[in-house]
């Protein structure tokens, strides 16, 4: 601008303002009205005077994302299904959108009236201010944040405008720093090809922001500076848009960036968040996570004590594809289901984006069909080459009424050198003096988690696998309205017959999991392995122990001291044979699994994929155990078992839990000869434990009875 522009349009201001009290037409340029909002997102993207991407119409999922994180479709004038996979661009732009309207400083549906206030408070909208978007890799769902990033900054421009640092004062913040939006992910090169360009370009092409760019570059070029003050800029790099009119900074970060923490921000998107280290380094998702969340606070919290009536002010946006069911965004996603203030979606690519159909990646599925529904499906497995190869069947042979019948408490003793450590200590126990408790362990001292598994055994009326033949006439039976007869019983799958089929004294020994303890070391916290000491003197006034066995133990002092007791010691090493007969006898009904707690928020879905809901970490002993199980893994030479990822993140994806239950299960077998075939042991295990009156663990119906 010359000097003379300048001195032009001062002199007008200054005759407008001195004639009639204000500057006309002072938020116009190019005719247009730089304090009018969109209507709403979806008229924010669509129209040609604001975002001009009218492509959104035909890519349908993006559309319905969109809508309903903002919560747009007004749910008494819209009828029929909200799905818009399918439909045509004329039937979404048909819907009754709720739109903004100024004298009521909130949205409305412009049929009904009816406000967004009105329908938070009918339970008909959610107080969203947080997404969780999954899909598969090539969907475009880094176009879909970017798109939602214009619109919020859009917003808060048309807030601020009409004069330096207003949102401040809107929201009582000192004007000692810059509010931020923040576009973070894994490596700088990686922020530079995700939602920040997508973002970026996209500001970059709209006529509104083209406007409002033109207008703000005015303002700067009009300020008159006291001497030795800094002037106010607004200027855009390759990584940041700096406006200092409206005190709001746009900044690409990565997990290396610096200055993450203690920022005060209006949204903040995470491209890839699976993707981020994992463990307790400052790098890891969950840290990145929590950093983000919390710069947060300060506009919720503004947004509720001042009423402001959209709850997306300080938004939080992570959209990543899936590495595997644990990370930080299935972690999320799946916690979403339960949460009023978080909209989570999971798609794969082809219910996703319209022009990529799911033939597009049957080479994909040809050459690594488990990557590529992790990759394409979003369908993580719970283990690449997994033991448990029937996940669904393995989940339903849990018995999902039982209880653990000892439980535990975490404490942190400290030694005569004042060094902390973290131990456990039995709370309660039931009083059970008839059966044997066999009790398998693994120590870890430092990093990973210290395990204990106590199983029994219980001798139960025997049942066989029946002929493909009589499995049809069962089926014919069972689908066909009749009753089963007596003896039919459908376990783990598996279509068996019981006593009337076999002689009634037949019995098979099931092996009951009577609990699971883990100790996890924390940082400069190790194991104390007294404690397990302590547990084992408490717990032999409630039950009988008749071994406890670890798979290697280096405290030759411990293990005198559990011998000490009148308890048998061993250590054994597990082979394959082991596991794979743990798992069969699970589905079989001889190993009797205690389910998850409610709290560990474990589950399968339909494709046999576990679902979590809360961190592995902080797991009860029991749905560790049954979340190791399903992750672990065989090798490529099918001679060994474990969690390839073990060792990465502290109580995260250990195979100790798995590895005790394994080995308490043999200790059971093994006591009545199963293992070894000795039919005298047999016979002297019958003597012992008895076969008694319980009937369980292959009768669904009589389980947890205990």
């Amino acid at each position: 601008m010359s000097l003379d522009t300048l001195f032009d349009d001062l002199s007008l201001k200054i005759s407008d303002i001195t004639s009639k009290g204000y500057v006309e037409n002072e938020y116009v340029i190019n005719n247009v009205d730089l304090r009018v909002r969109a209507k709403n997102a979806i008229d924010w993207i669509t129209n040609e005077k604001f975002l001009n991407i009218p492509s959104l119409w035909q890519h349908v999922r993006q559309y319905e994302v969109i809508r309903d994180f903002f919560q747009l479709r007004c749910p008494c004038c819209n009828k029929g299904n909200p799905d818009c996979w399918g439909k045509e661009p004329a039937q979404l732009k048909a819907e009754i959108l709720m739109e903004w309207d100024v004298s009521l400083q909130e949205d409305v549906c412009p049929k009904c009236r009816t406000t967004r206030m009105e329908f938070l408070l009918d339970g008909l909208f959610s107080y969203y201010d947080t997404m969780i978007g999954i899909a598969g890799m090539r969907s475009g769902k880094s176009v879909v944040a970017g798109m939602i990033g214009t619109y919020i900054r859009h917003v808060f421009t048309t807030i601020g405008i009409y004069e330096k640092g207003l949102i401040h004062r809107l929201f009582q913040l000192l004007p000692t720093q810059n509010l931020e939006i923040a576009f973070v992910a894994t490596t700088a090169t990686q922020a530079k090809e995700t939602i920040w360009v997508n973002f970026q370009l996209q500001c970059q092409a709209s006529p509104w922001f083209k406007n409002y760019v033109e207008w703000v570059k005015k303002k700067e070029a009009m300020q008159i500076t006291p001497l030795g003050q800094r002037k106010w800029e607004y200027k855009e790099l390759e990584d940041s848009i700096t406006d200092d009119w409206l005190m709001i900074n746009c900044f690409s970060l990565n997990s290396n960036s610096a200055g993450m923490a203690g920022r005060t921000r209006l949204a903040f998107f995470i491209d890839e968040l699976s993707r981020f280290g994992t463990g307790d380094s400052k790098m890891g998702a969950d840290e990145i996570w929590a950093v983000f969340e919390h710069s947060l606070k300060t506009i919720r919290g503004g947004r509720t004590r001042l009423g402001f009536k959209e709850p997306w002010y300080g938004t939080g946006v992570a959209i990543s594809s899936p590495i595997s069911i644990e990370d930080k965004t299935m972690v999320l996603y799946n916690q979403s289901t339960d949460s009023d203030d978080t909209f989570g979606w999971k798609y794969p690519t082809w219910l996703f984006n319209p022009y990529q159909p799911r033939e597009s990646f049957d080479a994909d599925y040809k050459r690594d069909p488990i990557m590529a529904e992790r990759d394409f499906g979003a369908n993580p497995p719970n283990a690449t080459n997994p033991l448990v190869m029937d996940p669904i069947r393995f989940w339903q042979s849990i018995d999902q009424t039982a209880k653990p019948t000892a439980l535990y408490c975490m404490i942190y003793p400290i030694d005569k050198s004042k060094r902390e450590y973290v131990g456990a200590e039995l709370e309660t126990s039931v009083i059970d003096q008839k059966s044997f408790l066999y009790i398998f362990g693994d120590a870890s001292k430092s990093f990973d988690q210290f395990g204990l598994v106590a199983c029994s055994g219980m001798w139960l009326p025997s049942f066989t696998e029946v002929s493909q033949a009589e499995k049809m006439e069962m089926e014919a039976r069972r689908f066909g309205g009749s009753h089963p007869q007596s003896n039919e019983h459908l376990v783990g799958g598996y279509y068996l017959r019981g006593p009337g089929y076999q002689p009634a004294e037949t019995k098979t020994l099931v092996t009951v999991h009577e609990w699971s303890l883990r100790i996890i070391p924390e940082p400069n916290k190790p194991v104390w392995f007294e404690s397990i000491l302590d547990i084992l003197k408490k717990l032999v006034k409630y039950r009988k122990v008749a071994m406890v066995a670890f798979d290697t133990w280096n405290s030759e002092s411990t293990l005198q001291k559990i011998s000490d007791m009148g308890i048998a010691t061993q250590n054994i090493s597990l082979k394959m044979d082991d596991y794979i007969r743990a798992v069969q006898d699970t589905m079989l009904g001889r190993l009797r699994l205690l389910p998850p707690r409610e709290s560990d928020k474990l589950s399968i879905d339909e494709h046999g994929v576990m679902k979590i809901g809360s961190d592995v970490a902080k797991m009860s002993g029991e749905g560790a155990t049954i979340f190791e199980l399903l992750k672990l893994e065989r090798d490529k030479t099918l001679t060994q078992v474990s969690n390839p990822r073990k060792g990465l993140v502290r109580g995260v994806n250990s195979d100790d839990l798995a590895l005790c239950l394994v080995g308490a299960h043999r200790l059971v077998q093994e006591s009545a000869g199963i293992v070894s075939n000795d039919r005298r042991e047999i016979q002297r295990a019958k003597e012992a434990t008895g076969a008694g009156d319980f009937v369980g663990g292959l009768v669904r119906s009589t389980w947890g009875t205990r």
